[in-house]
């Protein structure tokens, strides 16, 4: 039977690390994470609870950060893109056919929940944190019931989005519905959506299409 884990790591050779030292009360909600061409990590992320100019600056001193983008700026909250200049080995997840719920980060490190197909790839994927020295702490772990609210391994804002899009023809072909009308109707950013159809897709790959024999 699968796992569910929800856990923190925390090391100084984390990505964004220098970032949230600097400014510990912000916190990043990652909507999406992905890689650029040349295989670095590239996050678009919420950021909320800190000093925006304190941590723009920050972002710009971060020698794991290769560039940022400021994407949308509301009264409480503000989307980012951020390039990263190196790897981290988080992602190692993909190999070990697990799928991130949730992906988030602030000063006391980064928080994560995950699902695993069973007990022995979270024990592989959580020795690779412990032999590289990274402080790994396990909050909550529970068997994966497999029940209709966690089809897919989606989260519950993945699949409002996904069911939403495809109801209004996102995905028909010619659409019949643009990204700004349904971040209206969300009341978010055209980003965000954006952001959490793609996130949702990869998911759904991954626990579909590319666990299939010969998917990957």
């Amino acid at each position: 039977m699968g796992v569910i884990v929800e856990f923190t790591v925390d090391d100084e050779s984390l990505l964004l690390r220098d970032t949230l030292s600097e400014v510990p009360s912000m916190r990043l909600e990652i909507v999406q994470d992905t890689a650029s061409r040349d295989g670095l990590p590239i996050f678009y992320f919420w950021a909320t609870g800190g000093e925006y100019g304190a941590f723009e600056a920050a972002l710009a001193d971060d020698e794991s950060v290769a560039d940022y983008e400021l994407l949308e700026r509301l009264d409480d909250r503000r989307l980012y893109r951020v390039k990263c200049s190196r790897n981290s080995f988080y992602d190692a997840y993909r190999e070990a056919a697990a799928t991130m719920d949730d992906l988030a980060a602030d000063g006391d490190g980064w928080h994560l929940r995950m699902r695993f197909p069973d007990r022995e790839s979270l024990r592989e994927y959580r020795s690779m944190y412990e032999e590289a020295g990274v402080q790994i702490t396990v909050h909550r772990l529970f068997a994966d019931s497999g029940g209709p609210g966690d089809a897919f391994g989606l989260t519950e804002k993945q699949r409002e989005v996904l069911t939403l899009a495809h109801r209004r023809g996102y995905f028909a072909r010619p659409r019949e519905v643009t990204l700004e009308e349904l971040a209206a109707e969300l009341d978010v950013s055209p980003q965000a959506v954006s952001a959490t159809i793609g996130r949702a897709l990869e998911t759904l790959v991954g626990a579909t299409v590319a666990s299939e024999p010969g998917g990957r």
